[in-house]
């Protein structure tokens, strides 16, 4: 789901600790020493509450569609153009819509992808990057890289509803992830590698976390575990207090990652040494590693298809893994550039950004 970072990542020390317990501003906060997550009920637990359980049954409901292992043929893609240099890539199954960033024009482009061609052109702020979609309350949140903010979109209007701005001048905001369930949206700062968290039904920030250092962030809706990518490591946090629960290396420069809800699992795009880490979710550490692409910096996960793609941006191509044998079953060429991807979980459909090309390609992912 995730675009590359642009320039080049320095190695990131593992988090400072330390100083938890000291005072800090509310508003901006160091990561919390480790504590172990809670076994029954609190954050970071699965199935506590009747709303989470609304949205995890949403889940189920939502990737409970008829589905095959088996890959379709994805010999010729099809390319529908957008914008500018996209590079940022969010599919709304609810809608079957794609939501795609064009970096170079500071606009979004909505794709329909019952016909694959584009139905809405957004306007949003400086150098969009990356855009996240909670489906649950109809918002995707683009994060616009030299604008200092991040853009909200109402998904039915297809008009930014608000713009939230950061008070710390120069915050670069990158990578974002948003989780139905609790309706928060996590923003990463290219600047100092730090999180802020926005309250995606108020759209008002929560908190920033700092001492992270990460390239990029993910969620579980499931456990409100995020997963967050610091160079050649991965820390695992509970969303809401932002307890350490675990810290472990993955392979070199993980440049994406992305969640598997149903089986917890987690995959890390690593672009410094061409390989996928497969992480237990739940209990930390990396079960595998894969062989991908060269310069792999994007991943995205079909949970009914048992499929996870991998961009390649120096190949110009896609890598798709079967889950179960944790083994690459297809490489699909695609344009110049590619920076992004995602899956429409309704029908299997793969779309990825070519920012060199200023289009999307699409195939399709699942056999009928």
């Amino acid at each position: 789901m995730t675009a590359d970072r642009p320039g080049t990542v320095g190695t990131s020390n593992p988090p400072d600790t330390a100083d938890a317990d000291a005072p800090v501003p509310s508003s901006r906060r160091r990561l919390h020493a480790p504590a172990p997550p809670k076994t029954r009920g609190g954050p970071g637990r699965p199935w506590s509450g009747t709303r989470r359980a609304g949205v995890v049954t949403a889940l189920v409901l939502l990737l409970g569609v008829a589905a095959t292992p088996a890959l379709a043929d994805p010999s010729i893609p099809t390319a529908i153009p957008v914008g500018s240099s996209p590079r940022g890539i969010a599919a709304e199954p609810l809608t079957q819509e794609v939501y795609v960033t064009n970096q170079g024009d500071d606009s979004v482009s909505v794709i329909d992808t019952r016909t694959d061609t584009v139905t809405a052109t957004i306007p949003v702020g400086a150098s969009p990057e990356r855009v996240a979609i909670n489906s649950v309350i109809g918002r995707a949140y683009v994060t616009n890289l030299d604008g200092n903010s991040v853009s909200v979109i109402d998904t039915l209007s297809k008009t930014v509803t608000d713009t939230i701005t950061f008070e710390a001048p120069g915050i670069r905001p990158f990578a974002v992830a948003a989780n139905p369930t609790n309706g928060r949206v996590y923003v990463t700062d290219l600047r100092d590698g730090s999180i802020t968290t926005i309250d995606g039904y108020s759209n008002t920030v929560i908190s920033t976390v700092t001492g992270i250092g990460e390239t990029s962030v993910a969620v579980n809706p499931v456990t409100n575990w995020l997963y967050v990518t610091a160079y050649n490591s991965m820390l695992v946090l509970d969303d809401s207090t932002y307890h350490l629960i675990h810290y472990f290396p993955v392979g070199a420069q993980a440049d994406a990652v992305a969640v598997d809800p149903v089986t917890l699992t987690v995959y890390a795009a690593n672009s410094g040494d061409a390989t996928v880490s497969v992480v237990d979710g739940l209990n930390g550490g990396v079960t595998a590693t894969i062989p991908v692409g060269v310069r792999p910096v994007a991943v995205a996960v079909d949970p009914p298809a048992g499929h996870v793609y991998v961009v390649n941006q120096e190949d110009a191509s896609v890598s798709v893994i079967d889950t179960h044998s944790n083994t690459v079953v297809s490489t699909v060429d695609v344009g110049a550039g590619p920076t992004g991807v995602d899956v429409d979980l309704t029908n299997g459909q793969v779309y990825v950004t070519n920012s060199d090309d200023g289009n999307v390609s699409t195939f399709p992912g699942r056999a009928d």
